[in-house]
């Protein structure tokens, strides 16, 4: 009788947006405001053993011009990534693990879907990972959950934890996740079962207007970008 193995644990932190700072007379990008609350309570779980690995998220949002006057890493995953290092290197901690070994990230996505689809194959599946937690913000916390649900399938356990924010036009940005959610649960959801990697790797390289580098699904992308917002006005 094989002997019973503890299940992996994953802390999964979504991406949300870059700032630019001075630091030592040089450009470079940190975390916006939102995501370092989530960066910081993915931390304080590691910290507290409740999970083995963190895995950050993104390469940066499709409306974000990247700078190239800014020095350093330019992904949100990777300037996630440095937040988390720069933390433990100042607070002094003492690890068993190589830093490499347990913080991990996947910097390909441009959106929540390619956050999870990402995610599964570059970290949780090559590490034998089945139980995850992702923390993003409150507004964000449905579609996010919604989506990591189909793309991981029913062999994964997954938890979330919902970051509280305040900023102003957040009443927008929630009838603009409801946009977003209904179109996912009627053109995803209901078509493609959840788990199906096939088919799911099939939608993000021939029909996801994000991922289809083309004219056609540039212009598509922008344009349900405007529908989306004039919706959300209502």
């Amino acid at each position: 009788m094989a002997k019973n193995s503890k299940k992996k644990t994953a802390v999964i932190v979504l991406g949300g947006g870059l700032q630019k700072k001075t630091d030592n007379g040089n450009h470079i990008y940190y975390p916006h405001q939102q995501v370092l609350e989530r960066l910081d309570k993915a931390y304080e779980l590691f910290l507290s053993n409740k999970v083995d690995y963190i895995i950050t998220t993104g390469n940066y949002s499709k409306r974000t011009e990247i700078e190239s006057t800014v020095c350093g890493p330019k992904t949100e995953a990777e300037v996630g990534r440095l937040y988390l290092l720069e933390k433990f290197k100042l607070e002094r901690r003492k690890l068993t693990r190589s830093l490499n070994d347990w913080l991990l990230f996947e910097n390909l996505s441009f959106d929540t879907l390619g956050n999870a689809w990402f995610t599964k194959k570059l970290c949780l599946e090559p590490n034998k990972i089945k139980s995850c937690t992702i923390v993003t913000s409150d507004f964000h916390m449905r579609r996010s959950k919604i989506l990591f649900k189909w793309v991981l399938g029913p062999e994964y356990e997954l938890k979330t934890i919902s970051i509280p924010s305040d900023f102003e036009g957040k009443e927008k940005r929630i009838q603009l996740e409801k946009v977003f959610t209904r179109f996912i649960n009627k053109w995803l959801i209901e078509k493609i079962p959840a788990g199906d990697d096939k088919a799911i790797d099939a939608f993000i390289k021939n029909e996801h207007i994000v991922y289809c580098l083309s004219e056609r699904s540039q212009a598509f992308f922008e344009a349900c970008l405007d529908t989306a917002a004039i919706k959300a006005g209502y």
